[in-house]
C-alpha cells in the first residue's frame, strides 16, 4: 500500500554509511568495492556515504562530499595515559622533523617531488649547521626504526607533512599522536592544488569544501601551521623561519597543544592485535560525530 511504499522510500533515501577496508584504487576494485556500491545504488540506495583515508572517488565510489576523511591506522604500544604524558614532553625550540620516502611515483602522478621540497632544507642545515632542521629521505637500506622516528617526533615541535602519491599519507596522524606540530607543506590537504601540484592518476583534486583532513568538525585546521609548497622549494629554511617560526610564538603553540591534546585518543583505533584486541581508542566515536556532523550540514544546505 503507498504508507508502505512511503516508508520503505524514506528508509532507501536516509543516509548509510558504508566502512570500507581500502587504501588505493586498485586494492579497491580488486576486493570488489565499486561492485558492492553499484548493486546498492540499482537496489534503490542513493544517499550512500564512504570513509576514506582521504576523498577519493576512486578508491569509495561515492562522490568526494560524501566520503568521510579518518586517519590513517598507526600502532601505539604505549597507553593513552602514557602517549598523552609523551605528547607534552620537552620539545626543543623550532625544532623540525620529516623522515620518509621519495615515492617514486609522486611526481608523475601529481606534481610531488619530496625531493625538491627536502633537498633545500638538508642543503642548508648542512652548510649553515642548522641543528634545529632533521629531514631526510629514506630507503631500504637507510630507514629509521619505528623506536627512532617515534623519538624524533617526540622531540621535535614540528613535524612536515609532505604530499606523496595522492594528497594525504600517515604522517599526519602519527605526528599528531606525537605531539608534533604537522606544518602542511602546500594545500593539497585542503583539497586544493596550487603549483607544482597538478591533477593527475589515482586521486581527485576534492575542492576547499572538501577537505582531506579529518575532524573538521572540532579541529580547527587553519590555526595550524602551513607553508606553500613552492615557496618552501625555492627558500627553503627562509619560509620556515618567517612563515612558522616568527609567527606561530608560545601562546599559539601552546593552543594547539591543548587541540592536540584533547582530540589525541581520536586518532587511535587500538591497541594491540587488530583481530583480537579488546583494548579501543576513539577513532570510531570520532569518526561517527564526524559523520553526524556532515550529515547536518548537508541537510542544513551549509
Amino acid at each position: 500500500n503507498s504508507a508502505n511504499s512511503t516508508q520503505e522510500a524514506s528508509r532507501m533515501n536516509k543516509p548509510h554509511l558504508l566502512l570500507f577496508p581500502t587504501w588505493n584504487p586498485g586494492v579497491a576494485k580488486n576486493i570488489g568495492i565499486p561492485n558492492i556500491v553499484n548493486r546498492l545504488k540499482k537496489g534503490g540506495l542513493q544517499n550512500l556515504w564512504s570513509v576514506g583515508f582521504e576523498r577519493n572517488p576512486g578508491w569509495q565510489g561515492v562522490p568526494v562530499k560524501k566520503i568521510l576523511p579518518i586517519p590513517y591506522v598507526v600502532h601505539p604500544h604505549d597507553p593513552l595515559q602514557e602517549l598523552l604524558e609523551k605528547a607534552e614532553h620537552a620539545k626543543v625550540s623550532n625544532s623540525v622533523f620529516y623522515a620518509g620516502d621519495s615515492r617514486k611515483h609522486a611526481e608523475e602522478w601529481g606534481g610531488c617531488s619530496r625531493t625538491n621540497q627536502i633537498l633545500p632544507l638538508q642543503s642548508a642545515a648542512k652548510a649553515q649547521n642548522l641543528t634545529n632542521i632533521d629531514v631526510r629521505l629514506v630507503g631500504r637500506g637507510n630507514r629509521l626504526s619505528q623506536e627512532e622516528y617515534n623519538h624524533r617526533m617526540l622531540v621535535s615541535e614540528y613535524c612536515l607533512i609532505l604530499c606523496g602519491d595522492t594528497p594525504t599519507s600517515r604522517s599526519l596522524t602519527s605526528s599528531m599522536v606525537a605531539g608534533c606540530i604537522p606544518i602542511q607543506v602546500g594545500n593539497r590537504l585542503q583539497g586544493k592544488c596550487d603549483p607544482p601540484c597538478r591533477a593527475g592518476w589515482g586521486w581527485s583534486v576534492s575542492g576547499a569544501d572538501n577537505p582531506h583532513l579529518p575532524y573538521t568538525d572540532v579541529i580547527p585546521w587553519d590555526s595550524f601551521p602551513e607553508i606553500g609548497e613552492q615557496e618552501l622549494i625555492d627558500r627553503g629554511p627562509a619560509v620556515l623561519e618567517e612563515s612558522v617560526f616568527q609567527v606561530f610564538q608560545q601562546d599559539r603553540k601552546n593552543k594547539i597543544h591543548s587541540i592536540m591534546q584533547e582530540t589525541l585518543s581520536g586518532w587511535i583505533y587500538g591497541w594491540g592485535d587488530p583481530v583480537t584486541s579488546t583494548e579501543f581508542g576513539d577513532a570510531v566515536e570520532y569518526i561517527w560525530n564526524s559523520f553526524g556532523a556532515a550529515i547536518e550540514k548537508a541537510q542544513s544546505g551549509r
